[in-house]
């Protein structure tokens, strides 16, 4: 009698459930959800990138002054992953801007908020920072690596600055436009890519939390409805004690409520 009791329930808590899940898949939610959850996905997967590469630049600097260093096969397979990982980096950069640029319907329903966005959307993409990444990707599209160079400069007797190199007259090998053969010529003839990654990546980090806060603020009452709906859902998931199944967790719904009340009081 037991077990066929727990069954029954069981039972009714799977239609439930089942229920449940269908009216969120026919909600206007779902669709919005779904676009959230692909922006966070995207931005994941190129914030992962980073800090791979970041750990192999780390261990670079660790080892650049020790005798396996000195080993050329050693140094020419790290510098060949390096190569790689920033090519990776490159990759899921842009696959994230134009992933982002379907956000651009959104905020043409709201004048005065897609003015402050494309004003601040121009000023990034004018910047030399991004230019330059920007022909670094175009080429390492078109070769297999970008060629790598190590250097460790002695300043006085203290200080020590350690740095990936990408050279001017390798880059110059290839096919620019004129507009991007002149920034390259621009540059110094050792290209430091410690100092263009981090000055370039944790703007554009900033600028893309700028975006995804202001999806939010498009339209308020909106957003209400939607953080309401799927608070609801996840809920009633939790009572029913199966909301392991459930599309998205409590870090989500956290996630979008701080970013949310965070947008709307941004410049108050």
């Amino acid at each position: 009698m037991a077990l066929n009791k727990y069954l029954e329930e069981l039972s009714a808590q799977i239609i439930k459930a089942t229920e449940l899940k269908k009216n969120f898949e026919s909600s206007d939610a779902f669709e919005f959800y779904f676009f959230l959850r692909d922006y966070t996905t995207s931005m994941f997967m190129f914030q992962q990138n980073f800090y791979e590469l970041k750990k192999i630049l780390k261990k670079h600097n660790e080892v650049i002054e020790t005798v396996a260093f000195a080993d050329l096969r050693s140094k020419h397979k790290m510098q060949r992953n390096i190569s790689r990982i920033f090519s990776n980096y490159l990759s899921s950069l842009f696959a994230h801007i134009e992933f982002t640029r379907r956000i651009d319907k959104f905020y043409k329903t709201n004048s005065d908020l897609n003015k402050k966005v494309t004003e601040r959307k121009m000023i990034f993409l004018k910047s030399k920072f991004h230019k330059t990444i920007q022909e670094l990707r175009n080429y390492s599209i078109h070769f297999e690596n970008l060629k790598i160079g190590s250097e460790i400069r002695y300043v006085g007797s203290n200080e020590v600055t350690k740095s990936i190199l990408l050279y001017k007259k390798d880059l110059l090998k290839f096919k620019f436009g004129a507009n991007a053969k002149k920034l390259i010529q621009e540059m110094p003839e050792k290209i430091r890519l410690n100092e263009i990654l981090d000055e370039y990546h944790y703007t554009f980090v900033e600028f893309q939390r700028f975006l995804f806060m202001k999806i939010l603020v498009v339209d308020e009452i909106k957003t209400e409805k939607f953080i309401c709906d799927i608070s609801f859902h996840y809920e009633e998931l939790v009572k029913l004690n199966i909301h392991g199944t459930n599309y998205f967790n409590v870090a989500f719904l956290r996630l979008i409520k701080y970013s949310f009340n965070k947008a709307k009081n941004d410049g108050k």
